[in-house]
């Protein structure tokens, strides 16, 4: 299993350099970037093209999971706004095959550029290191950022997680009871924030979003 690492400047236009470890085919990230390598025979597993202050770390037994930290900072020159990441399995022997990728590519061997998962730097910060993604934790970021409304129609906007699920809940008084305004909504890739509109001919209206998704 080979993990790679870029930021959106530095993908390649294509799929054009070889792919890491004498593996087949092509990858769209430069040659010189980082990325985390296992094997899945044994319990190796380790970082090549390091930054400072990288790690790894992987289970005793051959098909255990493995983690690595990175300096992103040391890695990229500076902090990107996103980082683009994805995870290839090879066949064991020089000249492996592609097996399986997440995200799923088109299946023909190369990792392209658009095969990439894209994780803004915002969505993945633990301010408090408590575990939990802070635009997941309505005490920091989990928040409505923004109620409009036009001709009768109320848009609710509030910071999201991409992938996450949400549903927007409406109340016409408080301590009223709350219900459904729309079905529920998932973040897109790479979304920072998700809307909903409302269209209601109440002259007002309270809300809240619900995290759905764990």
């Amino acid at each position: 299993m080979i993990i790679l690492f870029s930021s959106v400047i530095q993908l390649l236009p294509s799929a054009s350099t070889a792919a890491p470890w004498g593996k087949a085919g092509t990858i769209g990230t430069a040659g010189s970037k980082p990325f985390l390598a296992g094997e899945s025979l044994n319990n190796y597993a380790g970082w090549t093209n390091p930054p400072n202050l990288s790690a790894v770390a992987k289970a005793t037994t051959n098909s255990g999971q493995m983690e690595g930290v990175i300096d992103l900072v040391n890695a990229f020159g500076s902090m990107p706004p996103t980082i683009y990441i994805a995870a290839v399995a090879y066949g064991t022997s020089n000249g492996g095959a592609t097996a399986a990728q997440c995200p799923a590519g088109n299946g023909d061997g190369n990792l392209y550029p658009n095969e990439f998962l894209a994780l803004p730097i915002p969505a993945i910060l633990d301010q408090n290191a408590d575990g939990k993604y802070d635009r997941l934790d309505p005490a920091i970021s989990f928040v409505v950022v923004q109620i409009t409304r036009t001709n009768g129609t109320a848009t609710i906007r509030w910071n999201s997680v991409p992938g996450k699920t949400y549903q927007v809940e409406g109340c016409d008084q408080l301590g009223g009871t709350w219900a459904a305004v729309t079905n529920q909504l998932t973040a897109g890739p790479g979304a920072l924030t998700t809307s909903a509109d409302d269209a209601t001919a109440l002259p007002s209206r309270f809300y809240r979003v619900r995290l759905t998704s764990p």
